[in-house]
């Protein structure tokens, strides 16, 4: 089981084996944007560590600076290009901002699951 945390340094840290498959990669990365949502919530502020480091899509895909089959990048999105993480990567210093950043990029990974566990249904 996976587990987030901040460190002294206000650094996002996980705990946990990365998933070894598409769904279970997006359920992860969800849920660690869910934990970063909540500690804003709490009054929290995440420096660093909240990039490729903890995240479960780019522990499975990224090669150098090829996202390749990441579902995000297959959105449209590679490098998390023009998705919520861009602006909570511009606002994680506010803590409303960097926490409401965190909720759309939960809403967003949470969209693609549903597109990819239907696409999965559906063959």
């Amino acid at each position: 089981m996976v587990r987030f945390y901040v460190a002294g340094d206000r650094e996002l840290r996980r705990i946990g084996k990365f998933p070894t498959d598409r769904l279970g990669a997006l359920r992860d990365s969800i849920k660690k944007w869910k934990f970063i949502a909540k500690y804003y919530g709490l009054g929290g502020r995440i420096d660093d560590g909240f990039r490729y480091e903890t995240c479960a899509l780019c522990n499975l895909y990224l090669v150098g600076a090829d996202c390749g089959d990441c579902p995000v990048a297959k959105a449209g999105h590679g490098a998390c290009r023009k998705t919520p993480y861009e602006d909570f990567a511009m606002n994680r210093f506010d803590e409303n901002e960097g926490g409401v950043s965190a909720l759309h990029e939960v809403k967003f990974l949470e969209g693609i699951l549903k597109k990819e566990t239907a696409r999965r249904k559906g063959k």
